[in-house]
């Protein structure tokens, strides 16, 4: 039940989504998918064929976008099922649901902290940092 009822409610959120189902790898992880990198090497990057026979293909040689296609689906369906379990999964240990939270809010402030110092989005990285400033308070 715990697993079974958050992939169906996903359903109608998958269903309704019609846009990009490429993701932009960070920065600092690029070279694993770029053309002669770590995973290029083994198969598993630019231009791979193993990837293209399952339909997902890293589209720039320096390893920046990946197109999942209808792969995506899948794992934002996996995501969202751990999403919803991830908090709740150490339930009944005193402490350790404020504690995740508090990590959680912590590296969310971190990381709009740095989209505001490079100048990324910085009217959305200030709005989300003051929404969880409180968060991180109360916890």
């Amino acid at each position: 039940v715990k697993i079974l009822l958050p992939a169906m409610g996903c359903g109608p959120l998958l269903n309704s989504y019609s846009g990009s189902t490429t993701v932009i790898v960070p920065t600092f992880l690029r070279f694993l998918l770029s053309d002669g990198g770590i995973l290029s090497v083994l198969g598993l990057g630019y231009q791979s064929p193993i990837l293209d026979a399952i339909g997902i293909g890293v589209d720039d040689q320096d390893g920046a976008r990946i197109a999942f296609g209808y792969w995506f689906y899948l794992l934002m369906g996996l995501l969202i099922v751990f999403c919803t379990n991830a908090i709740n999964i150490y339930a009944g240990i005193n402490g350790i649901e404020a504690g995740q939270s508090y990590i959680i809010g912590v590296v969310i402030l971190i990381l709009n902290l740095a989209q505001i110092a490079q100048e990324e989005e910085v009217e959305h990285a200030t709005l989300s940092a003051l929404l969880v400033l409180p968060f991180i308070g109360v916890t």
